[in-house]
């Protein structure tokens, strides 16, 4: 087919149409800035937005389905109109599409842009603790835009601290709303970490216990979970142990990537006998990776491993792996220690942070909640775009639930 131009003036450069071209499965789109996006004719017809097959006004549920495109579906013609927009009139069905060039910029699927569009988190070691990320309790309450930054904060770090809370029940859920809806669990919807000498989990020992992610035996566990000190202990000690599992896996790609791949793909069976009693079991890899290789969640808890199920083949290399996995994530380099205060509140990322804590004498009280990471990135991108602040529709981690 033969090839159109056009030039507008009202848009920038790289969302100008300069030249169209066609092939037997995609056309090609050069831009003003001479990038060059390949779009198949099946994608273009499936993201057609108009009245028949677009969005609903109300709800934005789309009208076509999938199974209505023709299997041989190609424009029977294409063209610029005075606008600057693509229009294709589509064969065998002489359907017409018309795209804005805006929005096929910012779709556009090469390595590059898909890269461009998903969020890269900031990844550390113990370093962090000379300048934890936090904000003010006290500045948050009321005003979203703070309420925004703690969520940036999280999205970036996998946690914010917030300093000058009250220390008093009820402050957890206060916070927590602030995020999203609060998950009910086995042990309720707030979980109170205090010592009992009758203790059914080892949160209520004063025991030091290694960094972990909760609730690994779960389909979904925990997306974003917050923590209140209500009281710190008097001996000074139940420091809590936070480290960015994100980071660990990319060190340890560094010197093993076969290790980081198969853990990535094999999966590890966890299983707990709940304190109320119920049984939960799952199977779950201990790395996940989105289809470019990125990081988007991890999971490791020692004390809730089931019997390893595998092909006996892959035994003895899932062990090798998971070993080294295990030394990395106990390297005192990658341990931020955090002594929370009475009033103190931690917001992070349990699909991201491992967590832990040091032994203590004294008494010690502290409330956990969770919230859905679903809730946490929809609010987030809700603010985002109240206060124009585009780089929060970026794709973000989407944990090990997936």
């Amino acid at each position: 087919m033969a090839e159109a131009s056009c030039s507008t003036t009202v848009l920038g450069a790289e969302s100008r149409i300069a030249k169209l071209n066609a092939d037997e499965t995609h056309l090609s789109v050069t831009w003003e800035d001479a990038h060059t996006s390949f779009f198949h004719h099946i994608w273009l017809r499936d993201n057609c937005n108009c009245q028949a097959c677009g969005g609903d006004p109300i709800d934005n549920r789309r009208r076509l389905k999938i199974g209505d495109i023709p299997l041989d579906v190609h424009p029977a013609s294409y063209q610029i109109d005075d606008r600057g927009s693509l229009g294709i009139t589509w064969s065998p069905t002489h359907h017409i599409s018309v795209y804005d060039p805006a929005w096929l910029r910012q779709h556009c699927y090469c390595p590059d842009e898909r890269s461009r569009r998903r969020h890269c988190p900031i990844l550390w070691d113990s370093k962090l603790g000379e300048s934890v990320p936090q904000i003010d309790f006290r500045d948050m309450v009321g005003d979203e835009r703070r309420q925004l930054q703690m969520l940036e904060l999280v999205r970036d770090y996998g946690l914010a601290l917030l300093c000058g809370a009250p220390p008093v029940v009820g402050t957890l859920e206060q916070v927590a709303a602030f995020v999203g809806y609060v998950r009910e669990f086995g042990y309720g919807r707030v979980f109170d970490i205090v010592w009992k000498r009758d203790q059914k989990s080892i949160a209520h020992s004063k025991e030091t216990i290694l960094p972990h992610t909760d609730e690994p035996f779960r389909y979904h566990p925990p997306g974003i979970s917050l923590f209140h000190c209500i009281q710190s202990s008097s001996d000074g000690g139940g420091e809590s142990i936070l480290l960015d599992g994100f980071a660990v896996v990319e060190r340890l790609r560094e010197s093993d990537p076969d290790a980081v791949e198969l853990l990535s793909k094999v999966p590890q069976s966890w299983y707990v006998r709940h304190v109320n009693g119920e049984l939960y079991r799952a199977d779950g890899r201990l790395i996940c990776l989105d289809i470019d290789g990125r990081v988007i969640g991890v999971r490791f808890n020692d004390r809730c491993h089931a019997p390893v199920d595998l092909p006996n083949h892959l035994v003895d290399p899932f062990y090798a792996a998971l070993r080294k996995l295990s030394a990395a994530y106990n390297d005192s380099a990658f341990w931020l220690r955090l002594l929370l205060g009475p009033g103190d509140l931690l917001v992070y990322d349990n699909e991201r942070l491992l967590h832990g804590r040091n032994s203590f004498q004294g008494d010690r009280f502290l409330r956990l909640c969770a919230v859905e990471r679903d809730e946490f990135h929809s609010r987030f991108r809700v603010l985002g775009r109240r206060f124009g602040k585009h780089d929060t529709d970026l794709i973000l981690a989407s944990g090990v639930g997936v």
